[in-house]
């Protein structure tokens, strides 16, 4: 979040493996944050809701990315940590070399 507030690029990196985004209560956050995250960017980008509303925790709300949605479409990069080109697409992003989103 600090990141897309002060306009530098983020990539997001998922990797499935690590399980869905089921909360973990006894430690307060998502059991897989990345897969959280995509989730959440995802459904608000379809339908400007989210896909786990029960789970707005700490700044990450509706609200934030309702505030922030043109910065999170230019700046935000999901990748596949499955993807054969993941590394050249986060590097590509980070870069700025490569058309934003």
């Amino acid at each position: 979040m600090n990141a897309i507030k002060r306009g530098n690029r983020v990539v997001i990196v998922n990797n499935a493996s690590l399980g869905g985004t089921g909360w973990q209560a006894e430690k307060n956050r998502p059991n897989n944050g990345a897969a959280y995250l995509t989730e959440q960017l995802a459904a608000f980008g379809k339908t400007g809701r989210l896909a786990h509303p029960e789970l707005e925790k700490k700044g990450f709300t509706l609200a934030f990315l309702q505030t922030y949605a043109k910065d999170i479409a230019r700046l935000v990069k999901v990748v596949d940590i499955d993807s054969p080109n993941a590394i050249s697409e986060a590097a590509r992003h980070l870069s700025g070399s490569g058309p934003l989103p």
